[in-house]
């Protein structure tokens, strides 16, 4: 009896140990399987990781040279643009010298008929306001370092000198030009600073009011009025 007991509790005992043996070895496995499954997740999401920052990575080199190969376009076209308006500048600038050369010209060719048509008349008889002259000087341009003068036609007697300021258009500035011819003459003609000087403005067109300014000045006027030479030297001033 006692040892049928026995026998029966250590039965019991061994089963218990068996039990608890293969819950161990069950613990065990499970704890072997968690750890594997930890490593894996790990390493999955390392590899996982790692290919998003070569996704990342290609992503910005490609945005990278995207932008770069804009910018270039961008930076080539500017450049385009720029030596496009520096040629159309350039160009702008060369036909702006030439059609200023050209007007130029034009201005000193009329100029120079303007000249040339004046001198015939006073040529002709040397006869101004009803005084007569024995010398005429023309187109006399002097420079002696400290000065710079021009006179268009000079005519001069014994007591009297006129000075004729000959234009294609006359403008206001032209009256203020004569008067200081008067002072010029001096200085050139010393042999004449004590002449009585006589101003004239002879010009194939006039702007408005001219004429009537210069009169006021004491400046005679010599117009082209249709096929005739109008003289007018009513308010004649000697300087």
């Amino acid at each position: 009896m006692h040892f049928v007991e026995h026998d029966y509790f250590l039965l019991v005992w061994k089963k218990e140990i068996f039990l608890q043996s293969n819950f161990l070895i069950v613990f065990n496995m499970e704890s072997i399987d968690k750890k594997s499954t930890t490593e894996a997740n790990v390493w999955a999401a390392l590899q996982e990781s790692e290919r998003q920052r070569k996704e990342n990575e290609r992503f910005l080199t490609e945005k990278l040279a995207e932008t770069d190969r804009i910018l270039t376009e961008k930076l080539a076209e500017t450049d385009r643009l720029l030596k496009n308006l520096i040629a159309a500048a350039e160009k702008s600038d060369k036909m702006f010298k030439e059609i200023k050369k050209e007007m130029g010209g034009i201005a000193n060719s009329n100029g120079e008929f303007a000249e040339e048509y004046f001198e015939n008349i006073f040529c002709r008889d040397l006869t101004f306001a009803g005084m007569h002259f024995h010398e005429i000087i023309r187109r006399k341009r002097l420079d002696d370092r400290k000065r710079k003068d021009e006179f268009d036609i000079i005519m001069v007697n014994e007591k009297n000198a006129v000075i004729v300021e000959t234009k294609y258009k006359a403008h206001e500035s032209d009256i203020d030009e004569v008067i200081k011819k008067v002072e010029s003459f001096r200085y050139w003609y010393p042999e004449h600073k004590d002449h009585k000087i006589y101003l004239c403005l002879a010009s194939l067109r006039f702007e408005d009011n001219i004429i009537g300014k210069a009169r006021k000045k004491g400046i005679a006027i010599i117009q082209q009025l249709g096929d005739k030479t109008v003289v007018n030297d009513e308010n004649l001033k000697a300087y």
